[in-house]
């Protein structure tokens, strides 16, 4: 990542304004940041990306999801330096953005596709409830879409409202399909992890082992399936060293 960085830091000046630079200078700095703590290449190098990514978040004619993703690397570069007032500075400029795109959407299916980035930038400001009017928007236009209950599951679970997390998992998966299923078993998994069910969680993992094993060899994830798995072995351990049996 320090090589992607270093290099990006370096042809990035000469680059002409447009896409092609905002998408180097993003990825980039985003290298730059991926590992912690910070080398000290690398935070140079993210020193000098930052500079040519607030020049591009100015720029004419960026995608939303282009300009979204400048504002994302600004806020962990930021983040990763140890700056938490520059860090929020640059969220609450992202969410600004977002909310002027979203009064901008003319369908339920374009605002929607700001729901991901205004859940990050709404944690990013410490405020992840800030985010619900709008999933909850999502989910009443888009009522057969597993995206906005998983969204609203994962802020109820970050704001400790788990029962609401809960019921808001359970939708999803109800919605969900084909490997994304496994991700939201995974949320419920940490919900019900949140709320001390152990036995709910086990039921969950299972669940979802068993799905997996269901699905075609090219859709199993099987990253996913050995977090699953090492979750599922964990949790039975856990209840051996209590003396408790292990179904």
């Amino acid at each position: 990542m320090e090589t992607c960085a270093a290099t990006a830091a370096e042809e990035a000046g000469s680059l002409p304004r447009r896409g092609a630079f905002a998408n180097v200078v993003g990825t980039g700095l985003a290298c730059a940041v991926e590992d912690l703590p910070l080398s000290p290449p690398r935070a140079e190098a993210a020193k000098v990306l930052e500079a040519f990514v607030r020049e591009a978040l100015h720029l004419e004619g960026l995608l939303a999801d282009d300009r979204s993703g400048l504002y994302q690397a600004l806020v962990e570069s930021r983040r990763a330096a140890g700056d938490q007032e520059g860090a929020r500075s640059a969220a609450a400029g992202w969410w600004a953005f977002l909310e002027r795109e979203g009064r901008r959407a003319r369908t339920s299916e374009a605002r929607a596709s700001l729901d991901s980035a205004r859940v990050l930038s709404a944690m990013s400001l410490g405020d992840p409830a800030r985010a619900l009017p709008a999933l909850d928007r999502s989910a009443r236009e888009l009522p057969w879409d597993y995206n906005p209950p998983a969204r609203r599951a994962r802020v109820l679970l970050e704001l400790g409202r788990l029962d609401e997390a809960g019921a808001a998992a359970r939708e999803a998966l109800e919605k969900g399909y084909g490997p994304v299923k496994l991700r939201l078993y995974q949320l419920l998994a940490r919900v019900l992890s949140a709320r001390g069910d152990r036995a709910g969680e086990g039921a969950a993992l299972d669940e979802a082992i068993a799905y997996a094993e269901g699905l075609p060899p090219a859709q199993r994830r099987e990253g996913v399936v050995a977090e699953l798995r090492a979750r599922r072995a964990a949790l039975l351990g856990e209840k051996r060293a209590e003396g408790e049996p292990a179904h």
